[in-house]
């Protein structure tokens, strides 16, 4: 990818740049800043700057290879601005120029979010999942965005140190990829979830995911599990009702067959006597 291709890339999120523009732009601050640097390397001159001179100058100074491959019209060459200047150009290709500082491997930051809409129940363990890739040093951070409010969950710089909210003790854990894992979550915890990758040099890319928490109706399954166990109780009253009438059956007709059997004897006899 071409380095101009980058800062474009670089600035998709909120500026629409394309390739040219962002190749004459950095030559415009190219120009200002060798313009700048010679007049400071005479004597007894006053010192210039120009819009991210201090940056350029630290970059050249570690690096002074990697800078972009423009060439230098002095016919065109535009004045240095003052580092007071807070154009609409300036503020806009400041994030982009910050991305073309950085070697020309290093990229800038990416950052991929394999599943952005995550299904839940409560009380379930989830992980929010992501991938980030820089050479350089990151910090990131993680917050929750809800109807509820906006609130920060973590932190943290891989390798440094990490920062998390009292009210996410326990149930966060953090990983080096950027992912976090949030336990035993809530109907309150379902909302988005926005990642931000930060790089030291100001440059930072972001990821959401939408989060959604299905509570479980106790109150359903109690009236169901009631419900079975009424028709359970009714059964076992059935059942002994039915096998109560089936033994009263039984009595009744073993006294009706004695009363028989003694009519007959009865009977018997008195044709007997007569």
């Amino acid at each position: 990818m071409d380095i101009y291709e980058q800062i474009a890339w670089g600035m998709q999120k909120g500026y629409n740049r394309d390739q040219h523009s962002c190749c004459m732009k950095a030559k415009e601050l190219h120009q200002a800043y060798q313009k700048a640097r010679e007049a400071n390397s005479q004597s007894g001159t006053k010192p210039q700057t120009c819009c991210f001179y201090k940056e350029l100058h630290d970059k050249h100074r570690r690096d002074p290879t990697t800078t972009p491959q423009t060439t230098t019209d002095t016919s065109k060459e535009t004045e240095p601005q003052a580092p007071g200047v807070n154009s609409k150009d300036e503020a806009e290709v400041e994030e982009a120029w910050l991305i073309a500082l950085l070697p020309r491997a290093q990229g800038g930051v990416s950052l991929l979010v394999p599943q952005p809409n995550i299904n839940a129940t409560v009380a379930q363990n989830i992980l929010l999942s992501v991938e980030y890739s820089c050479k350089g040093i990151v910090s990131i951070e993680w917050k929750h965005v809800s109807s509820w409010g906006t609130n920060k969950i973590v932190e943290w710089k891989p390798g440094s140190y990490t920062n998390i909210s009292k009210s996410y003790k326990d149930r966060v854990n953090t990983y080096e990829n950027g992912s976090i894992q949030l336990l035993n979550v809530g109907v309150r915890d379902a909302g988005y979830y926005v990642v931000t990758i930060t790089e030291e040099l100001g440059t930072n890319i972001y990821g959401t995911i939408v989060l959604t928490v299905y509570e479980i109706i106790y109150e359903d399954l109690h009236f169901v599990a009631v419900f079975f166990a009424f028709l359970t109780a009714v059964s076992a009253v059935l059942v002994c009702c039915m096998w109560f009438c089936n033994k009263s059956v039984h009595l009744f007709q073993n006294k009706r067959d004695k009363f028989k059997e003694r009519t007959a004897e009865e009977i018997e006899l008195q044709t007997i006597e007569c």
